[in-house]
């Protein structure tokens, strides 16, 4: 993915510190070498900067995110902060803005109906939580790709073109795939509530499910450089175990609940739950750990050939 940068040699003044230079930018004080006195010019272009219509430019964000998001992202990650919109920004722009057009044309899809809760202990501060999240897309997206990023680093920790992944590239990772799913979703469900598309819920659930495993597989293909096969069934126990540490998330929650209220049949069914789901994790990251150490050695191998 390529991104061209032109570097000035003109002479420049520092408006903010006196400095005179040659370059893009001050070596003293940082500020943009074309940054002059206050215009209405530059007025426009500080509102737009706002909503990402300045440097690295949002829309060019969002159509490298849907054109070519695996490259996109992996850039990103590598180092080449440059060449993308700040992707936490993104993602609450993004955010907003389907919020609105969902408020204009008067669907419902972005927005439910508070109900007041009425439980109380453990399970009021669940149904608060969910009620938060139900009213909130882009935070619910968020929130439930953060449990994808232990999973992700431990099925892609060595992979070929991200030898050194990490936990924090792991944020980033979910935070432009959480702006994707929103926006590409976001456009399927406003176009299906506004003409009535779909009518069976199970059917648009399974869709939603297999487009989102589709988008996972293209994006962690060219971030991580497997094969499409390889990175499918990566891809497969990357979710499978995510869906076990969520489940196991909310069984400790109903768990503390029982225990706090005393319903020890309930206890003793959720702790075995969370017993089963548990050893299933742990074996699912050591038959993955296992491959990985082999993989990384014949990385290694043919390096050492190489050289």
């Amino acid at each position: 993915m390529a991104f061209n940068f032109v570097h000035s040699d003109e002479p420049h003044h520092c408006h903010c510190c006196g400095e005179d230079f040659k370059g893009n930018y001050c070596p003293t004080c940082g500020q943009k070498a074309t940054l002059g006195s206050i215009t209405w010019s530059s007025v426009g272009k500080g509102v737009m900067d706002v909503w990402g219509m300045g440097g690295r430019s949002l829309p060019l964000t969002l159509w490298h995110l849907v054109r070519r998001p695996g490259q996109l992202i992996g850039a990103y990650i590598s180092g080449k902060r440059q060449v993308s919109f700040p992707p936490v920004k993104m993602l609450v722009i993004v955010g907003v803005f389907f919020f609105v057009i969902s408020w204009l044309l008067g669907v419902d899809s972005f927005g439910v109906e508070n109900k007041p809760i009425t439980s109380t202990g453990v399970r009021y501060f669940i149904d608060l939580v969910n009620q938060f999240l139900d009213n909130n897309a882009n935070w619910a997206l968020l929130f439930v790709l953060a449990f994808f990023i232990v999973p992700t680093w431990i099925v892609f920790r060595h992979a070929p073109q991200c030898t050194r992944h990490t936990l924090p590239q792991g944020f980033y990772i979910q935070v432009f795939v959480a702006t994707q799913l929103l926006m590409l979703i976001g456009v399927f469900s406003t176009i299906d509530d506004l003409f009535h598309l779909s009518t069976e819920e199970d059917y648009t659930t399974i869709a939603t499910l297999s487009f989102i495993t589709f988008l996972f597989v293209v994006d962690y293909k060219y971030i991580f450089g497997y094969s499409w096969w390889v990175t499918l069934w990566r891809v497969l126990v990357t979710i499978t175990i995510t869906t076990l540490v969520m489940r196991v998330t909310v069984l400790l929650f109903f768990t503390l609940d029982d225990l706090c209220t005393q319903q020890n049949a309930q206890l003793t069914k959720c702790v075995s739950l969370v017993a089963k789901d548990v050893l299933a994790i742990a074996l699912l990251c050591w038959a993955t750990s296992l491959i990985n150490r082999k993989a990384w050695r014949k990385l290694l191998r043919k390096s050492k050939k190489k050289s």
